[in-house]
């Protein structure tokens, strides 16, 4: 590559990651999705600004979003904002109530008035999903599809052969969906301006193209790709047929939602299984702790210390620590610390979650000793 070609590689990368970002504040823009998928997957969308659209219904004084297919609804919370029966389009930030505590920040005014059926019982996470609607808009029909035309309403076009156009983020690279339908070998996202929706069954290769989807430097491409919308709980595919090279498309970016409070309370372990001095536990134990609050996962990093107490019975040289490995499971927020071999059995063994792990809006988990002895 001479040196003209390669400056001219450089300024016109510079120019698509100013015209298509892909940083976190990008990501804090509203994302267009539906019912369905905020159902499925409520802690992924666990306090993020959404755009969705469905009936919305009244019920003495309180309001719910439904759709097509879905047999939950999503209550609505608002402060200022008039709501009003019809097909609407909601603007707003969602959350799962039982993900939050109840000395949280946000679980207040306009949000804890939805639980009015609730009396004195905090729901469970899952239990009661709202919105805190900063707008509300007549939902009006769109034009032709696209990607965000499906994404706000897949019912209206399932099972129907349609042609989108989007920026290639391949397997999901930048975590704009919630999980993958796992059709195909090749299954890759398109993204356009706040929505994101899969594609299966095609490879995002051509005459003159062949992305690979596992890696950020082809992201900056757009492709046009033609197949039949697919939909299965909440998630939204196109089985492909047919896939090439397209121009970008320049679009207005969403304007930013209402900011709700940045940051709730500190998490902390609330139980843990085994339990605290726990003995004749089993050598082959998979612990599990369980969270107050939702975790970031990618801060869990080195922070956790697995450790034996004392010389092995018989012996008096100290053995190396347990080796294992820790993951996280949004759905029921819960630390998980699978060892890699069986532990030694009459073996005291101390677990250490040490300070830096942090919840999805920044706030600290506690520093927690666990400590068990392990049986025959």
């Amino acid at each position: 590559m001479t040196k003209l070609s390669a400056l001219s590689f450089q300024l016109s990368a510079l120019l698509l990651a100013a015209l298509f970002p892909c940083t976190a504040a990008a990501q804090a823009l509203p994302t267009a999705t539906n019912v369905a998928a905020l159902v499925e997957f409520p802690a992924f969308f666990q306090g993020k600004a959404v755009i969705v659209r469905g009936a919305v219904a009244s019920s003495g004084d309180r309001f719910a979003l439904s759709a097509d297919g879905t047999e939950r609804s999503i209550r609505l919370a608002s402060t200022g904002v008039s709501l009003a029966d019809g097909h609407q389009q909601v603007r707003g930030t969602f959350w799962d109530i039982g993900r939050l505590t109840t000395d949280d920040p946000r679980a207040s005014g306009a949000l804890r008035g939805v639980l009015g059926d609730f009396g004195d019982q905090w729901p469970k996470p899952g239990e009661v999903l709202a919105i805190e609607v900063d707008t509300l808009t007549a939902a009006a029909t769109f034009p032709a599809p696209s990607i965000r035309a499906i994404a706000l309403e897949p019912q209206r076009y399932l099972d129907q052969r349609v042609t989108i156009r989007g920026q290639f983020r391949g397997r999901n690279l930048y975590g704009d969906l919630p999980a993958s339908p796992a059709v195909s070998r090749w299954d890759f996202v398109l993204r356009s301006g706040d929505a994101a929706i899969w594609v299966t069954q095609v490879r995002p290769r051509g005459k003159s193209f062949d992305l690979d989807i596992n890696a950020r430097v082809d992201t900056s491409r757009w492709l046009e790709v033609s197949g039949v919308v697919k939909r299965k709980g909440g998630l939204v595919w196109i089985d492909g047929s047919m896939v090439e090279l397209t121009e970008a498309v320049v679009e207005a970016a969403p304007a930013p939602a209402s900011a709700a409070p940045t940051q709730g309370p500190p998490a902390k372990v609330v139980f843990s299984l085994p339990t605290q001095d726990e003995t004749d536990v089993d050598h082959s134990v998979l612990v599990k702790l369980q969270l107050s609050r939702d975790l970031n996962p990618d801060t869990i990093g080195d922070r956790i210390k697995v450790s034996y107490v004392g010389d092995p019975p018989g012996r008096s040289q100290t053995s190396p620590p347990p080796a294992f490995q820790a993951s996280y499971n949004r759905g029921n927020r819960v630390l998980e610390i699978r060892f890699k071999a069986p532990l030694e059995r009459f073996r005291t063994v101390v677990i250490e979650v040490l300070e830096g792990m942090k919840t999805p809006d920044g706030a600290p988990l506690e520093a927690y000793t666990l400590r068990f002895t392990v049986g025959d």
